[in-house]
């Protein structure tokens, strides 16, 4: 049973890996009133982070939305109210956790009568299912095996050894006078007889 758990444990439970994605766009330039768009893509997954940074060297307006499908940035592409907005900025951060669905939307709106330009980041860390290496997988698996053979033995030992095969040997018995001589010569060499110490 140890065997056979030691196997199923390590078999059952697949080992996972943190796999950590970054996308940065170039520097963009933008003008007063003009307004510039980019996608920030990345890899589905039900379970995982992702953290969304953005610096402009002029203020303006920010805007992220969620763009699942979108193919090329556009306006259009958003599926949803805005999931963060910044008024006349030059920075701002936004994280999330759980199901993540790709590409974002990052939109961005000149404010100042200057022009900048805008760089953002997006970091998306995910876990996914890892093989163990083979050693680990070999070294697992001939424990088991080893301590499914052992059980195994000690099963097939216990069930069909005669009991008692340490005991001492039974006492002769005399059937007949011929085998009376026969009975104290081996009495004599198992040592003396009872009642003569």
């Amino acid at each position: 049973m140890l065997g056979v758990a030691t196997i199923a444990t390590f078999a059952l439970l697949p080992g996972s890996s943190v796999v950590t994605n970054e996308v940065a766009t170039l520097p963009q330039g933008f003008s007063e009133h003009a307004t510039g768009l980019a996608l920030l893509p990345g890899s589905d997954t039900g379970k995982g982070s992702l953290a969304v940074s953005w610096h402009t060297t002029a203020p303006a307006n920010v805007t992220l939305y969620p763009a699942a499908g979108c193919r090329a940035a556009s306006l259009n592409c958003a599926t949803g109210g805005p999931l963060a907005n910044w008024a006349a900025s030059t920075a701002g951060n936004w994280s999330e956790s759980g199901a993540l669905t790709f590409p974002y939307l990052l939109v961005w709106t000149g404010t100042g009568p200057t022009n900048g330009s805008l760089t953002a980041t997006a970091t998306e860390t995910r876990s996914v299912a890892a093989p163990p290496p083979l050693v680990s997988t070999l070294l697992i698996d001939g424990a088991g095996a080893v301590l499914a053979g052992l059980g195994g033995l000690a099963v097939f030992l216990g069930l069909f050894l005669r009991g008692g095969v340490y005991e001492p040997r039974a006492p002769l018995v005399s059937h007949s006078a011929e085998d009376v001589a026969e009975i104290l010569d081996d009495g004599s060499r198992e040592g003396p007889p009872p009642g003569t110490r």
